[in-house]
């Protein structure tokens, strides 16, 4: 029984010892990590460092120097520990990280730089076989911070797709140049592509009418046989129709125009109007001289 209680005893001893050794190694470590820093040092030189709009600092390491004389060494930087920059902020900015109750200061610079453009004055409606028109078009460059610098200068090799042989919607890349980050800025855009209107050969006005020669006469011979199947008269001007009076029924001058001239389609303004009153008058009393 004494036996038992002796290595009890001894068994007891030596557990109280390798405690006391693991509390003399852990204890000094915890403190001079925390309590006892007398200065921390950023490793490396970052005073110079340029940093895009938007962009986070690169990952830091600190030296940390302790009270007895200790120092613990390339201690990764946290988030938490980093105040004073702004990444969204242009300009020179004083960081500061604390550790330890200790601090240590270094500047950097926050620059902007091209993200996107924008096209001014682009024309957007074309008719087929229209050549490209750049006329009054320029591009505005606008930054990350979302400074816009207008009037800048485009040129057709900066554009690709553009095509009217064919109408419809067609799609037109700018294509710019790399930015500061050696990205390539582009802009997607389109375009409208229509059937033209053919012209006349002769261009058929009052005056053609009222100043016809013998060559002009075969002309508006000509129309008038078209214009002679319907009796024209009582043009109203108000709502762009005429009326036909072998059918009582109102005809759209639209379609009289269509059918003389063979025309797909035409837009009456005011003037147009008033125009085609005049050549309806004057074909119906001049009719005799065709028949």
């Amino acid at each position: 029984m004494k036996n038992l209680i002796f290595l009890a005893k001894r068994h007891l001893c030596i557990l109280l010892t390798f405690l006391l050794i693991l509390l003399q190694f852990f204890l000094p470590y915890r403190s001079n990590a925390t309590n006892d820093v007398i200065s921390i040092h950023l490793i490396g030189d970052h005073n110079s460092d340029t940093y895009w709009f938007g962009q986070c600092l690169v990952p830091l390491k600190i030296n940390a120097y302790m009270e007895n004389g200790n120092d613990v060494g390339s201690i990764p930087v946290e988030k938490s520990w980093i105040s004073g920059y702004n990444s969204e902020k242009l300009g020179k900015q004083t960081v500061t990280i604390t550790y330890g109750g200790k601090t240590t200061n270094f500047t950097v610079t926050v620059v902007d730089y091209l993200k996107s453009i924008a096209i001014v004055g682009l024309k957007q409606n074309y008719t087929v076989g229209e050549p490209l028109d750049l006329s009054g078009v320029s591009i505005t460059e606008i930054t990350a911070s979302g400074i816009q610098m207008s009037g800048k200068t485009i040129t057709k090799n900066m554009i690709s797709g553009f095509n009217t042989s064919t109408p419809g919607v067609k799609k037109l890349t700018i294509n710019y140049h790399k930015n500061e980050l050696g990205e390539n800025i582009t802009l997607d855009t389109f375009i409208t592509v229509s059937d033209s209107i053919p012209e006349t050969s002769t261009p058929i006005s009052d005056s053609n009418i009222l100043e016809s020669n013998s060559s002009d006469s075969s002309i508006l011979s000509n129309i008038y046989k078209k214009a002679n199947q319907y009796n024209y008269s009582n043009i109203n001007t108000e709502n762009n129709e005429t009326i036909d009076t072998n059918k009582d029924t109102k005809i759209s001058l639209n379609d009289i125009l269509k059918n003389i001239f063979n025309i797909s389609e035409v837009k009456l303004d005011e003037e147009s109007i008033n125009s085609t009153r005049l050549i309806m008058f004057v074909i119906t009393r001049l009719s005799i001289l065709f028949i």
